[in-house]
């Protein structure tokens, strides 16, 4: 059974525009759907339930009851529980203040055995959630990861579709510990990363991100082991906040080596923040206000060695008269003789 939150009863169906413009975007295709045909329901007096919104749409049932779980948890509708075990759904006003995103609690809520396998038992998804993790992480599931990974899909209101695809990354690199995989999701909780397309964008733009990496690390013939935190910080600001391609970062490298016989990678920061600064981008720019630096102070130092005098250069000398010599040198032999 489906209700609607208005103020007016309407013959039409209204469909709000925070919906359109806040809230479709960002939702599965299927899940778009589910909700105009839920919308549709509230105006008739022979609502479908959700086995025949499946049928009609093409979908599973439980990708219905997924996508209800979906709109409840960004806030936009209210399920609740009938006698006969079964979920009604309330269509709020958008324009109401008090509907938004939803908020998280900020401590994690805990979870009974009872209370996950009986949300599983009601739920295809959820159980296909803990199936598919224990599969990846290749063991089953212990009892506190199992109340993590639902905190996932209900405290977090991470789709299931989108927390498997997260495990799948954590694992893909080598990160099966379960506190990882947490600290991963809770950091795409507070980047609302909550559809699988955005989960797809985050990890190709990661994927991108690390291959940038790894090439300032062979650059710097870092092979055998981690970046350092603080290493990092300064690569990253290379890459993204100075915006330097991998070849300029090499020659920046190239030039501490030369200059302090060791590669110093505040130095090397030095380097390309003067070079951000000239908005130099490119090999050849940097090349160019290399050879330029160079020719300036070669000129300066010739300046220098051309002014510096020494006592027989700077000496004043006076300009002789060599026929007054010769008069003097025979009046000086005369007097002699006589």
């Amino acid at each position: 059974m489906y209700h609607i939150v208005k103020e007016d009863s309407h013959t039409n169906i209204e469909l709000s525009t925070v919906f359109v413009d806040r809230y479709m975007p960002s939702a599965r295709p299927a899940f778009v759907k589910i909700y105009l045909m839920g919308l549709r329901q509230c105006y008739t007096s022979k609502p479908k339930g959700n086995k025949e919104i499946a049928q009609e749409l093409g979908l599973l049932e439980s990708e219905v009851i997924e996508a209800w779980k979906y709109w409840a948890q960004q806030g936009i509708i209210r399920l609740k529980q009938n006698d006969s075990g079964g979920y009604e759904v309330e269509f709020l006003d958008l324009s109401s203040p008090r509907t938004g995103a939803p908020v998280r609690t900020e401590t994690k809520p805990t979870y009974t055995s009872d209370e996950i396998c009986n949300r599983a038992e009601e739920d295809a998804n959820l159980q296909h959630m803990f199936t598919q993790v224990s599969k990846m992480l290749e063991k089953p599931l212990s009892t506190v990861e199992a109340e993590t990974l639902f905190g996932f899909y209900d405290w977090l209101g991470l789709p299931i579709d989108v927390v498997i695809l997260l495990v799948s990354y954590c694992v893909s690199i080598g990160k099966k510990n379960m506190r990882y995989i947490e600290k991963v999701a809770l950091n795409w909780a507070d980047q609302d990363i909550n559809t699988y397309e955005k989960a797809e964008q985050n990890l190709k733009q990661m994927q991108e991100n690390n291959v940038k990496i790894n090439r300032v690390k062979k650059i710097m013939g870092i092979y055998d082991r981690q970046l350092q935190e603080p290493e990092l910080i300064h690569i990253k600001k290379w890459l993204y906040e100075f915006q330097m391609p991998a070849e300029v970062i090499q020659l920046a490298c190239e030039k501490c080596a030369l200059n302090t016989g060791k590669l110093s990678i505040p130095y090397i920061t030095g380097i390309l923040e003067k070079w951000h600064q000239k908005g130099i981008k490119t090999l050849q720019d940097a090349k160019e206000e290399g050879d330029a630096h160079q020719q300036k102070k070669s000129e300066k130092g010739s300046s220098k060695t051309q002014n510096k005098g020494t006592k027989f250069t700077n000496f004043k000398q006076d300009k002789l008269d060599f026929s007054d010599i010769e008069r003097r040198a025979l009046v000086r032999k005369n007097n002699a003789e006589g």
